[in-house]
C-alpha cells in the first residue's frame, strides 16, 4: 500500500514513466504477477519486478513482457514462465482475448543457439544463450534491452533491444566477438526461436521458389510445414549460393536441415485464429545471411516454432556486427495487408501479384 501511495504522489509531480523507472531501479516494488490476458492495462499501471527479471511494455494494440533467463510466477499457474527462456514471454492483443500468443511457459524471439559447425564445440551446452545470465534494462517507456556479456563456452557479447510501437515490436541484435572462436568454418550462427501457442495453422507463408530450379520457378506464395522437426527446417534467401559447413555429428538439426526452398522477399507470416504474426527482416550485406527457420513441434505437438537464423560469415574479434528485424502481430486481413506491413516498415516495394 505504501508503494502505491508513493507512486501516485510521484506521478503527480514528475510523471508516470519517470516514477516507474525509479521504482524499477530501486526495487521499491516486489515481483509483479503474470499479466492476465483479459486485463488491459491503463497507461499509468506499474509494470515491473524489482529484481529486473521482467519488464513490461504496452501500446494501444499490444502488451508484452520481456524476460531474461529467470523464471517467474507461480508454478501451479497456467502462465508460469520457466527458467531458461528469454525474449518476449507474454504477448497479448488488445482485442485478442486472454490467450498468450506464445506458449506461456517459454517465449518468443528467444535467443536459443550459438554455433560454428566445429566439432570442438559439441561438448558445450547446446542452449548456452538460454542458460547464461542476462541483464535486463529499461531504456524508455516503450524500449528495453537484454545484455549477455558472454556464455561459458562462446566468447560473444550480445545486446538485444526491443522497442514497441503500436502493433510492431522492433528488435536489434548487436554482437561483439571477444575471441577468434569461429575460425574453422569461418562463420558464426545465431538462432532465435518463437514458440507459438496452439495455432490452427502450424506452418508459415512466404514468397519464394525452389532452389533446385530457380529459372523454371519465378516465385509464388508458399505455405510450408516441415514433415518433422529438423527436416526442411530453414530457407535461404534467393540468389545465395552459400551453405554453412558442419562437422560430422553437428547437433542443431534446425540449422543443418536445409530445405529446397528460398525466399524472394525477407518476410514471412503465420496465422493463429483471427490474428497474424509477421516477421520482417532488414536485408543483410555480403558478409551475412538471414534464413527463415521453423519446426512443426518446436514447442510440443500442438506448438510450432516460427524461427530465424542469422549467419555472420566473417566474424572478427572486437568488431561489432548487428541485424535488425520487426515482428507485427495484428488481425489477419489477407496477404495484401501482410505485404503492406512489410513495405511500410522496410520502405521496399514488393513487385508481386498473384
Amino acid at each position: 500500500m505504501l508503494s502505491v501511495i508513493l507512486f501516485i504522489l510521484c506521478s503527480f509531480t514528475v510523471g508516470t514513466n519517470i516514477c516507474t523507472d525509479i521504482a524499477e531501479r530501486t526495487g521499491l516494488y516486489p515481483q509483479s504477477p503474470v499479466i492476465s490476458g483479459n486485463e488491459w492495462a491503463p497507461k499509468n499501471t506499474i509494470f515491473k519486478s524489482g529484481s529486473q527479471d521482467t519488464l513490461h511494455l504496452h501500446s494501444d494494440e499490444l502488451k508484452l513482457v520481456v524476460v531474461n533467463n529467470e523464471s517467474y510466477g507461480i508454478e501451479s499457474d497456467r502462465n508460469y514462465h520457466r527458467a531458461g527462456y528469454n525474449g518476449i514471454s507474454e504477448l497479448y492483443l488488445r482485442n485478442g482475448g486472454e490467450e498468450n500468443f506464445f506458449r506461456p511457459d517459454v517465449s518468443g524471439l528467444n535467443f536459443e543457439f550459438i554455433f560454428s559447425g566445429d566439432s570442438t564445440s559439441y561438448g558445450a551446452d547446446l542452449f548456452e544463450p538460454r542458460r547464461a545470465p542476462m541483464q535486463l534494462e529499461r531504456l524508455a517507456s516503450n524500449k528495453v534491452q537484454l545484455i549477455q556479456p558472454r556464455t561459458d563456452f562462446w566468447p560473444l557479447h550480445s545486446t538485444i533491444t526491443f522497442e514497441l510501437s503500436g502493433n510492431r515490436v522492433d528488435m536489434i541484435y548487436e554482437g561483439i566477438p571477444l575471441e577468434n572462436a569461429w575460425d574453422k568454418h569461418g562463420y558464426m550462427g545465431l538462432f532465435f526461436a518463437s514458440y507459438i501457442f496452439r495455432p490452427q495453422q502450424k506452418g508459415i507463408h512466404f514468397i519464394g521458389r525452389s532452389r533446385s530450379d530457380p529459372d523454371g520457378d519465378p516465385g509464388r506464395w508458399i505455405y510450408h510445414l516441415p514433415p518433422r522437426h529438423g527436416e526442411e527446417a530453414n530457407h535461404r534467401p534467393a540468389g545465395s549460393n552459400w551453405d554453412p559447413e558442419f562437422d560430422e555429428g553437428f547437433p542443431v538439426s534446425l540449422a543443418s536441415g536445409i530445405s529446397d526452398l528460398e525466399y524472394i522477399y525477407p518476410f514471412y507470416y503465420g496465422v493463429s485464429g483471427d490474428h497474424v504474426l509477421i516477421m520482417m527482416f532488414e536485408k543483410t550485406d555480403e558478409n551475412a545471411e538471414m534464413r527463415f527457420a521453423q519446426s512443426p513441434t518446436g514447442g510440443g505437438p500442438e506448438n510450432p516454432a516460427w524461427d530465424f537464423l542469422f549467419y555472420n560469415k566473417n566474424p572478427v574479434q572486437g568488431e561489432k556486427f548487428s541485424f535488425r528485424l520487426a515482428m507485427v502481430v495484428k488481425k489477419f486481413e489477407g496477404k495484401e495487408d501482410v505485404i503492406h506491413q512489410y513495405e511500410k516498415w522496410s520502405g521496399v516495394k514488393v513487385a508481386w501479384s498473384e
